[in-house]
């Protein structure tokens, strides 16, 4: 009877105490949600008209049309944009629908994208699509409101994604197969047990976002071999063999069943349209357009480490790139922690090898990317401060001769400060942006100033005008491959040649009877020494104000 008299006063606070967490994610989850569509309705006002944006805002005209008419038949046999699912352009025919016949009676027409811009179609769409506008905004704020419930660092991260908040502020195609795909992982990732009802649902969301874009579905293969390993791993010993795939493909199953029933385009012939689908993506992989492009296979890499590179106003900070970067460095942590963690790391690595071998590279493609690796980046953030207060604790003792020694290194640390370390951080700074000789006038706080107005992107300085550009020029060097290439070689033929022959050459230096050796010890100086002088003639006619003028 004690211990029962002592559990009842000692339930209350942790129920409170659970309360509270509760209410303090579920605020945060609102803000971030807030934040992001915030950002992305000054996004839906500023971002000019786009390619494809005609193209799907016929189709949703047109759906509009069939739902009016109440023709079912209508819907189904639609054949505008045809090659992508409908689920999206249904969603903007019935918002078109809300607002009237005036929206959808006359379709825009839909002209080929080399014709851009076109004033008179870019203004229809403009006026049209503020509504497809507004909901791709929203879906794109849930998204990230919705990935704050399992990692608000991530959330936040992909609410100021500048790839995100373009793509999701348009009447694309991007927002919705976006927040699917992104509540499949974290239902998957978040199940205890295959089988349970977050199992069940993440197959639910698997098939709405197939109904949505193909490439976003790219994913579930991902999900599948990791459903099945799960499935393996758990599976008693005197189970039948095989019968352990059963729930695998039962998942898989439900995710088609739910693909089939969200798109009314394969009713009539399932095989055969989605069969047509494919291959005009296919045909279309391979045209013209993409080969004009020229992007590299890697290219999708490109996009995810770098920021984006055009109409980056409405994004309010371009450091994504950064970011990126931090979660593919996590990804090892992910895989080795296994369960949801690893799922995660799963995830983004099949999606990043079919953006690599699908020939058409477009950067909103790499939005398929973002909720995982930001994933990664939170949970690489998370160790952030373990790491940096365990690299500064140190006992009272370390701390006394820390001090002792700090006041006869403080000069070296110094002077290493000034001639290597902050030339290597004032030449990253430059490589962010569009830097020239003039700039190098306005002086040096003025020039971290621009940079960093630029990453905030805040309007530039008359006096020091500074393009920033962050990691954002690497997704435009594609001809970097051939470049790189060749310094790879040149670097490891001339070492290895320098390596072999200096040592030889050391060797015979240090011969007994040797004779005129100080003459051939200064003949193999110069070359090491009229590098630095020419080096030093180089720097100063950069700095040379007649010259930067």
């Amino acid at each position: 009877m004690q211990n029962m008299e002592l559990s009842v006063p000692t339930a209350a606070p942790v129920a409170r105490l659970r309360w509270r967490r509760l209410a303090l994610r579920a605020v945060v989850v609102i803000g971030v949600f807030a934040l992001a569509l915030l950002v992305r309705l000054q996004a839906v006002a500023a971002l000019d008209t786009d390619y494809d944006e005609d193209d799907y805002l016929r189709a949703g005209q047109l759906y509009a049309q069939h739902l009016a008419a109440g023709d079912l038949a209508g819907v189904m046999n639609e054949r505008a944009n045809y090659e992508h699912p409908p689920l999206t352009k249904l969603a903007y025919g019935a918002i078109l629908l809300g607002y009237g016949p005036q929206a959808y009676a006359e379709p825009v027409e839909a002209l080929p994208s080399d014709q851009l811009p076109r004033p008179g179609t870019a203004a229809q769409v403009r006026e049209f699509a503020q509504p497809l506008r507004g909901f791709s905004a929203l879906v794109g704020g849930l998204t990230a409101g919705v990935l704050a419930i399992v990692s608000p660092p991530a959330g936040i991260l992909l609410a100021l994604s500048s790839w995100h908040v373009k793509y999701t502020s348009q009447a694309m195609l991007e927002a919705l197969p976006c927040l699917f795909a992104t509540i499949c992982l974290l239902l998957l990732s978040r199940s205890r047990r295959n089988g349970d009802l977050r199992f069940w649902l993440a197959a639910l969301a698997l098939g709405l976002t197939a109904a949505g874009t193909y490439r976003y579905a790219a994913g579930g293969f991902a999900a599948f071999g990791w459903i099945a390993w799960r499935a393996r791993v758990s599976r008693s010993a005197d189970e039948q063999p095989w019968r352990w795939l059963v729930l695998p493909f039962l998942w898989g199953g439900l995710a088609l069943l739910v693909f089939y029933t969200a798109d009314p385009a394969l009713w009539p012939d399932p095989i055969g349209r989605l069969r047509e689908s494919i291959l005009f993506n296919a045909d279309y992989s391979t045209g013209e357009s993409v080969a004009e492009a020229g992007f590299p296979w890697f290219q999708p890499l490109f996009w995810l480490i770098g920021a984006l590179p055009w109409n980056p106003g409405p994004a309010p900070l371009r450091l994504d790139g950064f970011f990126a970067l931090a979660g593919m460095l996590a990804l090892p942590k992910l895989w080795r922690a296994g369960g949801g963690q690893r799922l995660v790391a799963l995830w983004f690595l099949a999606n990043l090898i079919f953006l690599f071998f699908w020939p058409t590279k477009w950067p909103q493609y790499v939005l398929a990317l973002l909720p995982a690796i930001f994933l990664a980046a939170a949970e690489s953030m998370r160790t952030w401060p373990g790491w940096l207060r365990d690299r500064l604790r140190f006992s009272p003792v370390e701390r006394r001769e820390m001090r002792g020694a700090a006041f006869w290194l403080w000069p070296a640390g110094l002077l290493l400060l000034a001639v290597a370390a902050y030339p290597l951080i004032l030449q990253i700074g430059m490589a962010m942006s569009y830097f020239q000789a003039q700039n190098i006038r306005a002086g040096q706080l003025a020039f971290w100033e621009a940079l960093l107005r630029g990453a905030l992107t805040l309007p530039a300085m008359e006096r020091n005008p500074l393009n920033y550009f962050g990691l954002g020029p690497l997704s435009q060097m594609s001809w970097i491959v051939f470049p790189l290439r060749f310094n790879l070689i040149w670097v490891g033929t001339v070492l290895t040649l320098a390596t072999v022959l200096g040592l030889r050459l050391a060797v015979l230096l240090q011969r007994i009877g040797l004779r005129s050796r100080a003459v051939w010890r200064t003949l193999f100086i110069l070359p090491w020494a009229i590098p630095e002088f020419v080096g030093a003639l180089v720097w100063n006619t950069i700095f040379d104000e007649t010259s930067a003028r």
